[in-house]
């Protein structure tokens, strides 16, 4: 079923029971040629920077939900709205509270048992890494920290944090896989922090590479303006999550709050080094948010 505008095709689904015969009849999306704006300048300006998605596999998938309705799942249908919940929040920079972006929330929010369960692919936790996106800039992050402690016990499950997983994949499907893994141990370490608690996904037990500094796609690269300067965001993003998890460690842990005045004192100059050093390594051009906003 497909509506005439975002926001009449964006209800809420009724109850899923994961039936693939009758999805058609249970979710609603908008057109297709309301949606694909959308979804191309979500890749344009959002995923070639964070590959959630693999461009080719999403826009198939897409394709596949108005031209083939018995390939239709509850699993794409939520992928489709989180790219579209996305949009509307990181790329629009519209409140929660605005109607096409809550529908569409509500919707993936709605398919929680079926993400949990889904094993043909990746897209059950991609799904999820993308509602923890939506909701991680909210004034009150416990929702997106439920979120991705669900989601880093299904990346754990399926032993993605370790090489063996990648072991018999072609090179692109290993690279885009490893890619997933990071995002979920950015979002991981980020919330953690914000949060004062410990993180789901432990260093120690950790073994995947992290993204390389000149992927061949071009995938995390930002240029500047001039076309002259060139910055991997995705790597660097990653080098920051490190820092944020050995800053947790050496403020808030357990062994940190038995610490002397003196030593913590310590620590937090410490970890100031770390994220001043951090910082230092970003090219001058991209070291203010301003000139980020502005690329294209």
């Amino acid at each position: 079923m497909t509506g005439t505008s975002l926001t009449s095709g964006l209800s809420s689904r009724p109850e899923a029971n994961g039936i693939q015969k009758s999805v058609g009849e249970q979710l609603e999306l908008p057109s297709l040629p309301d949606l694909l704006p959308m979804v191309d300048s979500y890749f344009q300006n959002y995923n070639c920077y964070t590959p959630l998605f693999d461009e080719p596999t999403f826009m198939r998938m897409l394709l596949d939900w108005y031209s083939s309705p018995s390939k239709r799942t509850v699993v794409s249908w939520a992928a489709i709205n989180v790219v579209l919940a996305i949009s509307f929040r990181i790329l629009d920079d519209l409140s929660m509270e605005d109607p096409r972006l809550s529908s569409c929330a509500r919707n993936v929010q709605s398919t929680m048992a079926d993400l949990m369960t889904w094993q043909e692919d990746l897209l059950g936790i991609q799904v999820l890494l993308g509602l923890v996106v939506v909701f991680q800039g909210c004034p009150d992050p416990q929702l997106a920290i439920v979120l991705i402690g669900s989601a880093i016990r299904l990346v754990q499950r399926i032993q993605l944090p370790s090489k063996q997983a990648l072991i018999g994949h072609p090179p692109a499907a290993a690279s885009h896989t490893r890619r997933i893994f990071w995002i979920a141990y950015i979002l991981d370490q980020d919330l953690a922090l914000r949060a004062k608690a410990p993180c789901a996904q432990l260093d120690s037990e950790t073994d995947i590479e992290i993204p390389e500094e000149d992927p061949e796609d071009g995938i995390g690269i930002f240029y500047s303006p001039k076309g002259n300067v060139r910055f991997n965001y995705f790597r660097t993003r990653v080098q920051l999550a490190f820092i944020q998890g050995k800053a947790h460690d050496i403020l808030y842990s357990r062994r940190a709050q038995s610490l002397t005045q003196q030593q913590r004192l310590t620590n937090i100059a410490r970890a100031k080094t770390m994220f001043y050093e951090w910082y230092k390594k970003i090219p001058s051009e991209f070291q203010q948010a301003e000139t980020i906003r502005h690329l294209p």
